[in-house]
């Protein structure tokens, strides 16, 4: 999916490129990488003694090589193959399979928009777990993701996913599409929205209490330019989501070109 970005050409290395890696060079890039502490942020997040925090800091992080200069992420232009594709793939033995179905691209980020896409992830899990495992008995587990982001460049990401059995790989597909395709043409239903607010909340209210939510909205504030105090509305926002929500952004960015992945195993 990477093979126009240098970076991933040749990601996984074989004994003619570790002869000719330059070691050199990566310990230079290393000691570049850590020449200005200045260009760092840091958080401390947890139950702490504000005065001690200003000594440790004074002592350990303001004696750091610093120099007046900042960085800023850059779009380099590299992504990922477009067009409607299908990828098989046969490696193993063993009789099971697994499937990735992707759709992705470039687009203004919208906070209202992230906030639909990660609930239509959800909201179709919801769907997929009832046809798919239950229903179907096609798969043990199966899930849907959708993002957006701003760095380096605006774009969206949305998967589905799920082991099966080999025989079952293109029927289970279709079955995953169509329960898309349901959500694209008619919305959600009312009660799966209703599932996914109530999950949702519950998330919320055990991870507002876990240092690691707070150091994640700190590094997710700082990255996008947004207001780490947002975490404080995350329950009015998650109320605020509507069926018709969801369904636009599905119409919008799933109606496009698919990545399509299958692992099968090895033809005997």
């Amino acid at each position: 999916m990477n093979k126009e970005n240098p970076r991933f050409n040749g990601l996984i290395p074989n004994e003619k490129t570790w002869g000719e890696t330059d070691y050199t060079l990566a310990y230079n890039k290393y000691k570049e990488r850590f020449a200005n502490a200045g260009d760092f942020e840091f958080y401390f997040v947890g139950n702490v003694d504000d005065k001690t925090m200003e000594t440790y800091a004074a002592k350990y992080l303001a004696s750091l090589p610093s120099m007046d200069k900042k960085e800023k992420a850059t779009d380099l232009g590299y992504r990922m193959l477009k067009g409607d594709l299908k990828k098989v793939v046969d490696k193993g033995t063993d009789p099971k399979s697994s499937v990735t179905i992707m759709y992705y691209g470039d687009a203004v980020y919208s906070d209202k928009e992230a906030a639909a896409m990660e609930a239509l992830g959800e909201v179709l899990s919801i769907k997929l777990i009832e046809e798919l495992r239950e229903n179907e008995s096609g798969v043990y587990g199966i899930s849907a993701r959708g993002s957006m982001n701003k760095v380096p460049n605006g774009s969206y990401s949305f998967s589905i996913g799920f082991p099966c059995g080999p025989e079952n790989t293109e029927k289970l597909t279709a079955s995953a599409l169509k329960e898309l395709q349901k959500i694209i043409d008619n919305g959600p239903e009312a009660k799966d929205v209703v599932k996914f607010k109530e999950a949702e909340l519950l998330d919320y209210k055990k991870n507002i209490k876990d240092n690691r939510y707070w150091l994640s909205n700190f590094t997710k504030s700082f990255v996008n330019g947004t207001n780490p105090a947002e975490i404080l509305q995350t329950e009015e926002k998650i109320s605020e989501i509507t069926a018709k929500d969801i369904q636009n952004v599905a119409k919008k960015y799933l109606t496009k070109d698919k990545v399509i992945g299958m692992l099968m195993p090895e033809k005997s």
